[in-house]
């Protein structure tokens, strides 16, 4: 189950990133081209950032993926390293947590007003915050969980 939930968020990742691909070389054709651009090719890309940004997050985290700085964790032992990874999950846990928090109050107040081009309530945009940063918190949770179960299974073997 918990590969088919990194499956689905890759897969609307994907989908995103080419609607955003898509409407800036709508942009780009239109400008140089046609010498008039559209005006929602910006827009489009600006709301699909922000979806990218968040369920990219989700993704690199369910995949250990993220860019890191490891010097300190490699020169520990390995009981050491593993409580500092700990650590830094719980944080990451607390930092996902305010950030759905947060994300969810701009939903609700910012969420009532329209963006100029497309019409539509921002709403939709300003909810990349809040999913995105559940969702960080579920695979961080979720790959936590593997590695414990990894953990287990390899002092059970002989």
């Amino acid at each position: 189950m918990f590969g088919k939930l990194a499956s689905v968020v890759e897969r609307v990742l994907i989908g995103v990133l080419t609607v955003m691909v898509t409407a800036i070389m709508i942009q780009i054709v239109g400008r140089y081209v046609f010498s008039s651009t559209p005006s929602w090719t910006e827009e489009v890309a600006r709301m699909c950032m922000a979806w990218v940004t968040m369920l990219g997050s989700a993704a690199l985290v369910r995949r250990d993926d993220h860019i890191a700085v490891t010097a300190v964790i490699d020169a520990c032992p390995p009981t050491l390293a593993r409580a500092l990874l700990a650590l830094r999950d719980a944080l990451m846990l607390v930092m996902a947590g305010g950030l759905a928090y947060y994300g969810y109050g701009l939903v609700l107040v910012g969420g009532r007003r329209t963006s100029p081009a497309l019409e539509i309530p921002m709403f939709y945009p300003y909810l990349a915050i809040p999913v995105g940063a559940v969702l960080i918190a579920v695979m961080l949770a979720l790959r936590r969980l593997e590695c414990a179960e990894r953990d287990v299974k390899s002092e059970r073997a002989p």
